[in-house]
């Protein structure tokens, strides 16, 4: 018997990942929502008359707005929450399938992400010691922010899964140059008059010193560029 957790996934429609992580989740949800903007992705998918899963259509709102629209159609109290570009380990797979609801004190779970780029693991850099919210309470809202949201939780409340999840959000450059460029499109959308382009490109070069990304070689490079460009 599956445990009672919802999936609420959010795309864009284009991911070569989706039915994998489709294929995963449903070896501990019998509740799998997924939201895109994609009409003809949503179209394609809800076909397939053997999947349980829901596709469900809706205008891009933000980021946050999407998951808080995904959790408000959720069965369960408790919600696994992934991109379209990320696979849970076996041993994360695992640790879900045995679930039991946390005490109440609980609201959500910092889980381990293993990002990769150009088909390599990131080791340094914030990349490399990135932890994100992927396991929350039905309570528990997003922020509105277009992109990059972050879920409304006291810390104290926040707890740590080190079985990772595996994030491929960057492992083909070209597919993530684009997806960077739509990032830079959707924040400047809410960024009007915002922007201090000096300060952000301080900001970007001394993370870069101070967490080594440069020990990344290429890969760093790359990756604090398409930072520098979604930014600026």
């Amino acid at each position: 018997m599956r445990p009672e957790l919802s999936v609420v996934i959010i795309s864009a429609g284009n991911s070569p990942w989706i039915k994998d992580i489709v294929k995963c989740c449903e070896m501990f949800s019998k509740d799998i929502i997924i939201v895109s903007n994609n009409q003809a992705f949503i179209t394609a998918q809800s076909n397939d008359s053997l999947s349980t899963t829901r596709w469900i259509f809706r205008d891009f709102k933000g980021y946050g707005n999407q998951k808080n629209f995904g959790t408000s159609l959720a069965k369960f109290d408790w919600i696994i929450n992934l991109d379209d570009d990320e696979l849970p380990s076996n041993e994360l797979l695992n640790s879900l399938r045995a679930w039991k609801n946390p005490s109440d004190n609980i609201k959500a779970f910092r889980v381990r992400r293993i990002n990769f780029c150009n088909e390599s693991a990131i080791s340094w850099g914030k990349w490399g010691e990135d932890y994100s919210v992927r396991i929350y309470h039905v309570s528990c809202k997003w922020d509105e922010k277009i992109v990059h949201e972050t879920l409304s939780a006291p810390k104290r409340a926040v707890q740590t899964i080190h079985w990772p999840i595996y994030h491929f959000t960057a492992n083909q450059v070209g597919d993530y140059l684009k997806k960077t460029k739509d990032y830079r499109d959707k924040r400047a959308s809410s960024l009007v008059g915002k922007k201090n382009v000096g300060w952000s490109t301080l900001s970007i070069l001394f993370s870069a010193f101070i967490h080594i990304e440069w020990l990344e070689g290429f890969n760093g490079l790359y990756l604090t560029l398409t930072k520098y460009l979604e930014r600026n």
